[in-house]
């Protein structure tokens, strides 16, 4: 079916409003798990370095702590994406399952999710460094050739265009997983591969104005922000408000698209993939 974005954006606004308590709940247990999980992780090593008072007289201490970290830092960064993921599949529940899950449930849903959402992840991680690492080596050559300049232009150009197509291509892995239960990750990149076949542009677009909408608003907030700030000492007062609307609306925001995701899910929704071999073409 022809992808409609009107009708998209739309039901994007109506799935919102709907469940926009339950769904800044589960964002706000999110962001209260991830800094209370670094928050925790950086005391320890800061107690490890002999605790507040070895920072006294001692500039790289700070540097000395998070030097010490390694593996570690690199543990409670899968952890923070780990939450992240299911925070954004319970979400993704709350917006398009038809039983309505409470948060419990939601949160339930998002946990089951994030096996296929943590492989997927993996494998577009690993497959976006592969064709980095190719793109970077074509330009380093053009580059080295400085008879062609153009050719630099013609593959950034490329690279962008083909960064912007795989984005739309994979827009739909996580409404696959979590609405349509593809528990596979290679399977749940397959189907979304299939879904957004023959409305590539048209979704790009979609998402394309969402977030250009969304950009406008934010740095209208911002540059507020900063002329409250620079009007003296009056407007304190205004900044700490207008600060707080900022942050608030980065929460939204980030809501808001994962609602704009599912409505355009609902349109491009259909039967289950079919083998493996026939879903790229």
């Amino acid at each position: 079916m022809s992808f409609s974005i009107s009708q998209a954006i739309s039901e994007s606004f109506g799935i919102f409003k709907s469940r926009l308590g339950a769904m800044v709940a589960v964002q706000l247990v999110a962001i209260i798990a991830t800094y209370a999980l670094m928050g925790a992780f950086f005391l320890s090593a800061l107690s490890g370095m002999g605790g507040l008072a070895a920072l006294q007289g001692n500039p790289e201490a700070f540097a000395q702590i998070f030097a010490g970290m390694g593996f570690g830092f690199f543990l409670v960064y899968l952890v923070v994406l780990a939450i992240s993921l299911v925070a954004q599949a319970a979400i993704c529940a709350l917006c398009g399952d038809p039983r309505r899950p409470t948060i419990g449930e939601a949160l339930t849903t998002g946990v089951r999710s994030l096996p296929a959402l943590g492989g997927a992840f993996l494998l577009v991680i690993v497959g976006a460094i592969g064709i980095g690492i190719l793109f970077a080596l074509l330009m380093a050559g053009a580059a080295m050739g400085a008879q062609q300049p153009w050719l630099i232009f013609v593959l950034g150009l490329v690279a962008m265009v083909g960064a912007a197509y795989l984005m739309t291509k994979l827009s739909m892995v996580l409404p696959v997983v979590v609405l349509d239960e593809v528990r596979g990750p290679l399977m749940a990149i397959g189907r979304s591969w299939q879904l957004t076949r023959g409305n590539s542009l048209r979704l790009f677009g979609y998402f394309l104005l969402i977030g250009i909408l969304m950009g406008v608003v934010y740095f209208a907030l911002v540059a507020a922000l900063g002329g409250v700030g620079n009007s003296g000492g009056g407007g304190i007062a205004v900044a700490i408000v207008l600060g707080l609307l900022v942050l608030v609306y980065a929460l939204l925001a980030g809501i808001y698209w994962l609602a704009a995701v599912v409505a355009a899910h609902r349109q491009l929704g259909g039967p289950s993939t079919g083998a493996i071999e026939d879903t790229f073409a």
